[in-house]
């Protein structure tokens, strides 16, 4: 069931950094799909955490009223930098991310 929702999701990023067309992150259904692709039984996959949590990010960025995305963006994020596969991270996380360490 994973890859399908993978694809998806991403499709939805792809389409958003294209056109720049929120709706391709902020609709409803894309709420479904990430909570369908992180479940609670799910476990970690730092794919799935990846495009889990750039999804987030993208929300955020398109205007997303709920402080949830920037916060699940940032958490997501985080497991996936700490795994250390060179996933593509968004600057301002990835500064974040960095500086915990340094600290």
């Amino acid at each position: 069931m994973t890859d399908p929702l993978l694809a998806g999701l991403r499709e939805r990023i792809e389409r958003y950094r294209e056109t720049g067309d929120g709706a391709a992150v902020l609709d409803n259904e894309v709420e479904l799909e990430l909570a369908a692709l992180l479940g609670p039984n799910e476990g970690f996959n730092p794919e799935s955490y990846h495009v889990g949590g750039m999804v987030h990010w993208l929300r955020y960025r398109a205007g997303s009223t709920s402080g949830r995305d920037l916060t699940e963006a940032a958490r997501l994020l985080a497991l996936v930098h700490d795994h250390g596969r060179g996933y593509e991270i968004p600057g301002p996380l990835r500064l974040i991310l960095e500086c915990r360490r340094a600290g």
